[in-house]
C-alpha cells in the first residue's frame, strides 16, 4: 500500500513539474467562468472571487489538470451530451485529451464529428461536450481574453499557422518543465496520438 502511495504521490508530482501556470477558463458570452463543484462535476460561475475550483493548468499530451484537486478533465464517453467532469489523470485516456480551435473552441482531441466543451445547452447546467461551435462553445483565458492554448506556457506562446481543420488548430504537446526549458511545443491534433508524448 505504501508503495503504491508513493509511486501516486510521485505521478502528481511530475504532472505539477510539467504544467503551465493557472489559469481560468472562461467564457465571453456568459460572462462565467468553469468551476468544479460537488468533486467532480464541471459548471460555470461568476469569475469573482478566484478560487482553487476555477483553477486549471494544461499538462502534457493536452489535458487539463484542475489545480484544486490535482484531477483531469474528462469525459466518460465520446458522445455529444456527456457530462465533463474531473477523474485521476490517465494519460492513455482518450477522453482527456483536449485541442484548441479557432475563436475559442476547446474540443476533445481525435474525435469526428469534432465535440466541443459546452455551457448552455444542458438543463443540469453542467459542462458537457456538444456538437455546436458557437458561442456558448467558445472559451478564453479569463485574465487576458486570449486562446486557452496561449497559457501553455506563460505568455510564450507562438500561435501555429491555421491548419486545413479550422475547427481543431493546436493541441499542446509537450509542457513547460521550468525557465531552463522554454516553451511548450504545439502539434497538429491529427499528430496527437495517445502515448506519442
Amino acid at each position: 500500500m505504501k508503495g503504491t502511495m508513493e509511486q501516486a504521490q510521485m505521478q502528481d508530482q511530475q504532472l505539477l513539474e510539467t504544467a503551465s501556470s493557472p489559469f481560468m477558463i472562461y467564457n465571453k458570452n456568459h460572462q462565467l467562468c468553469v468551476e468544479v463543484e460537488a468533486g467532480k462535476s464541471l459548471t460555470a460561475a461568476t469569475c469573482h472571487p478566484p478560487s482553487p475550483t476555477k483553477l486549471f493548468r494544461w499538462v502534457l499530451g493536452g489535458r487539463l489538470l484542475h489545480v484544486g484537486s490535482g484531477s483531469c478533465v474528462g469525459v466518460a464517453q465520446s458522445a455529444s451530451q456527456r457530462a465533463v467532469r474531473l477523474e485521476p489523470c490517465d494519460a492513455q485516456r482518450p477522453q482527456q485529451h483536449w485541442v484548441c480551435g479557432e475563436g475559442g473552441l476547446l474540443g476533445l482531441a481525435g474525435v469526428t464529428p469534432p465535440l466541443y466543451f459546452n455551457y448552455g445547452n444542458s438543463i443540469r447546467s453542467v459542462v458537457m461536450l456538444y456538437t455546436g461551435n458557437k458561442e456558448w462553445s467558445r472559451w478564453v483565458v479569463y485574465d487576458s481574453h486570449r486562446d486557452l492554448c496561449s497559457r501553455a506556457c506563460d505568455g510564450e506562446f507562438q500561435a501555429p499557422a491555421m491548419s486545413s481543420q479550422p475547427q481543431a488548430t493546436a493541441v499542446p504537446s509537450t509542457a513547460c518543465a521550468g525557465p531552463q526549458t522554454g516553451c511548450l511545443g504545439l502539434g497538429r491534433p491529427q499528430d496527437s496520438a495517445v502515448g506519442s508524448w
